[in-house]
Parts: C-alpha cells; sequence; structure tokens
C-alpha cells in the first residue's frame, strides 16, 4: 500500500512540474546601447555584438540577417524552438517574438502568453546582448 501511495504522489507531482502555465509574453522594445567606453556605437557593432552573443552564451541561438539593421535569432532545445526578431541602431535595440514550436505560445485576454522558460530565455539573450556592448 504504501508503494501505491508513493507512486500516486509522485505520478501528480511530476505532472504538476510538466504542466506549467502559460505567462504573458515579455518583447523588449528600444533598450538603450550602452557600451563599456561611454563612446556611441556604430550600427554595424551593435549588430556584431547581439551575433557575438547569441553565439557565445549559456544557450546557443542561430542567427540570420533579414535586413540591414534586423537579425533573427533561433533557440532549439529537444522538441522546443523560439525564434526572435532583433531589430538594431547605434542608440537602441528591440527584441520581439516571432515563432516557437511547443511553447504553448497562444493568446489569453487579450494578451500573448507562452510558456515561462522563453521568457528567461529571451531575458538571458538580452543580458548577453548587454555584456557584449559592454566591451565596446
Amino acid at each position: 500500500m504504501k508503494h501505491i501511495v508513493f507512486l500516486l504522489t509522485a505520478a501528480l507531482v511530476s505532472c504538476g512540474a510538466a504542466a506549467r502555465d502559460s505567462v504573458p509574453l515579455v518583447n523588449y522594445d528600444n533598450v538603450p546601447v550602452v557600451t563599456g567606453s561611454g563612446k556611441p556605437a556604430s550600427t554595424q557593432a551593435v549588430g556584431v555584438a547581439i551575433s557575438n552573443a547569441a553565439a557565445s552564451g549559456k544557450r546557443v541561438w542561430h542567427v540570420t540577417r533579414t535586413a540591414p539593421d534586423k537579425l533573427r535569432a533561433t533557440y532549439n532545445v529537444r522538441q522546443h524552438m523560439v525564434s526572435v526578431d532583433i531589430g538594431y541602431s547605434e542608440k537602441a535595440y528591440s527584441i520581439h517574438y516571432a515563432a516557437s514550436d511547443n511553447m504553448k505560445y497562444g493568446e489569453a485576454g487579450g494578451q500573448q502568453v507562452i510558456h515561462p522558460f522563453y521568457n528567461n530565455w529571451v531575458d538571458e539573450l538580452k543580458r548577453g546582448i548587454g555584456a557584449e556592448l559592454s566591451k565596446l
């Protein structure tokens, strides 16, 4: 009987952990470009810093150029995929949701929602970009 109770408890706990609720999706608009030197950065240097951050962080994002001042970064892990569009200039950059697979993306109450890992991954990318910009 103890084994049955243990198995039922373990099953309920694991189901609860796997069934995370969706959270509001976070986009980042007009994040200021702040260099470590305090000097202005060129648009090209900002693009390189974004690409370097995407390629060298804890999570490696695949980056493709979609316009002269716009990149698409895609991160794949197991059966999950997220893509963000990153627009940038010498003064600021923005990170916006582009697409995802198996991330519970949808709309609830008039706002975009997604698995909480998405926001963590994108925030980590944003922090990496800030670290790369501080090297300029």
